[in-house]
């Protein structure tokens, strides 16, 4: 794998839990910033299974024109999976089962700030540069370079 990509989900309505107007910006934004990065190679996109980020998953599916497929551990939050035990550990061998040159993770706050360092000290063997120690806006994306071992922001591009 090239690059693995953690997305958090746009902004949302917290009473319908769906993607309101800014989110579904946000996410389209975030693809197009997305797409140079790709530049057409092929790209497999996993989500979480709540309501927002597989909206915001779609979106990305849609433009990449892909299928997404969701994973309840992906969910973070009080009550969630992560919250009930799932490690950084089972997240890994999700990834490491994923064959394909790009791959897009729709995840939430807690899994857009802890993953990445812990993808370096995985997958990467501790080495790398540029990896988060900041919170992740909604829409944000942190892309990781599996070659070059380096981690960089990406934020929407809005008209």
């Amino acid at each position: 794998m090239k690059r693995i990509i953690i997305v958090r989900h746009g902004e949302y309505n917290h009473f319908h839990k769906g993607l309101d107007e800014l989110g579904r910006q946000q996410i389209d934004g975030l693809g197009k910033s997305l797409k140079p990065i790709i530049n057409g190679e092929s790209v497999k996109i996993i989500s979480s299974t709540a309501k927002r980020a597989k909206q915001s998953a779609q979106i990305l599916a849609d433009m990449f024109k892909v299928k997404f497929k969701g994973y309840k551990s992906l969910w973070s939050g009080p009550g969630s999976p992560r919250d009930k035990g799932v490690s950084p550990e089972e997240i890994v061998r999700i990834i490491q089962g994923i064959k394909s040159e790009n791959l897009i993770m729709v995840t939430h706050l807690e899994y857009s700030e802890e993953l990445p360092q812990f993808i370096r000290g995985t997958i990467l063997d501790g080495i790398g540069n540029g990896f988060p120690s900041h919170e992740t806006e909604k829409g944000e994306a942190w892309v990781i370079d599996c070659e070059a071992k380096t981690c960089d922001l990406v934020r929407p591009k809005f008209k």
